[in-house]
């Protein structure tokens, strides 16, 4: 019986040891992609809303999630919300129009402040094919200049820290 007893408890801390520590990828509408990049990579094609955990520039993890706001008519046309946390420190998002696959316009910038200040910020739609929103971001007394940046580049809409 305690052979039993010591194999079961051994197998059942393995499984467990297994599935906690499997990282699992969807590539679908509405789920969680979970990567170790520096940029999340939404798939225009698939649409709806795609979550992305990545690594920002100090490897802290960051939450990025970009939303189709419009049914396209066409595929490569349609307005998509980007939307960046950085737990306990801020969040930021604003819109993107695009239109055969290049971004058309960028608008309704947003912020949250979670802990330290934003003092200065700066939406800009830098060419037909990349977007920044600047932030300036004080956590105490020295400001860092840091943002979200959109690139559309095919059916991808690329999005990273500034």
């Amino acid at each position: 019986m305690k052979k039993i007893f010591k194999k079961f408890t051994g197998n059942t801390i393995l499984f467990l040891i297994i599935v906690l520590n499997t990282n699992i990828v969807y590539a679908q509408e509405n789920k969680e992609i979970r990567t170790t990049a520096n940029e999340a990579v939404y798939d225009i094609s698939i649409g709806g809303t795609q979550t992305f955990e990545i690594m920002d520039k100090q490897n802290k993890i960051i939450y990025i999630t970009v939303e189709e706001l419009k049914s396209p008519a066409r595929i490569s046309n349609g307005t998509y919300k980007v939307s960046y946390l950085s737990p306990g420190a801020w969040q930021a998002s604003y819109q993107v129009d695009i239109s055969s696959n290049k971004i058309s316009r960028a608008h309704s910038p947003s912020y949250i402040v979670i802990s330290g200040e934003i003092k200065q910020t700066n939406l800009v739609k830098e060419s037909s094919t990349k977007t920044s929103y600047y932030l300036i971001y004080y956590n105490g007394i020295i400001g860092i200049q840091t943002g979200v940046r959109a690139t559309i580049s095919g059916n991808s809409l690329k999005v990273t820290q500034i």
